[in-house]
């Protein structure tokens, strides 16, 4: 079943700027399943319009025709059999002994060395997003003891994203709603506040999005129905 919040999470995200990457990575540590997290990219992700398809169907017959076209004028004539010549041996040519290099002439330091071959760079996003993960996974630990230090951490953080990841890592393993209030991001925000409700916690009114919040309340009357 294809999660609609989700989805329109995604392309909420894709409009703001961030990468599919940064997205997926994002959603994993708040929890989503990879199969969630890949389908709501894979619906987010806009179709090809029919008007192009149809375009490049065309271009595809065109190019095609062009290539047989070329290959029937490009086509060698047959090969006009002609009697063999006999082919005299051009004559040994002697080398005079004076230029003839012995092999202790030879000097090897003159002879040029190839580049040894270049150590690839690690790319510098790659390292910085490695180290990010790793710092917001440190923080969520020390929040399981000390959530106010955990916060004050957060905040110290670089980016928008890497703040709102955090927020949120660090509301659920210290199992406070009132963390996500500190989320940047309205989607993700709302998110938060819609994890907690999962648990069972009435957090479905600090929801912005209106699609979100009735879900949200959806799902709590559904639980308390079948409790």
């Amino acid at each position: 079943m294809v999660n609609t919040s989700l989805t329109k999470y995604v392309k909420d995200q894709l409009k703001t700027g961030y990468s599919k990457k940064e997205i997926k990575q994002s959603l994993l540590r708040q929890g989503h399943s990879k199969t969630d997290v890949n389908t709501a990219i894979k619906q987010a992700k806009p179709g090809i319009p029919l008007a192009w398809i149809a375009i490049l169907l065309v271009a595809a017959v065109i190019i095609v025709l062009s290539i047989l076209v070329y290959i029937k004028i490009q086509a060698p004539e047959k090969e006009i059999l002609v009697p063999k010549e006999e082919i005299k041996m051009p004559e040994k040519e002697e080398i005079p002994a004076e230029e003839i290099i012995e092999k202790e002439e030879i000097d090897l330091e003159k002879i040029p060395v190839p580049p040894a071959e270049k150590i690839p760079e690690i790319k510098i996003e790659e390292t910085q997003e490695f180290e990010a993960s790793m710092k917001i996974e440190e923080i969520k630990e020390i929040s399981l003891t000390e959530p106010d230090r955990a916060e004050a951490l957060c905040s110290d953080l670089n980016t928008k994203m890497e703040k709102d990841n955090c927020y949120v890592q660090i509301a659920g393993a210290a199992a406070k709603p009132a963390l996500c209030a500190k989320i940047s991001e309205q989607t993700v925000r709302d998110q938060c506040y819609f994890n907690f409700a999962v648990q069972g916690r009435k957090t479905c009114d600090n929801i912005k999005d209106e699609e979100i919040k009735k879900s949200c309340k959806n799902f709590l009357s559904l639980n308390i129905t079948m409790t």
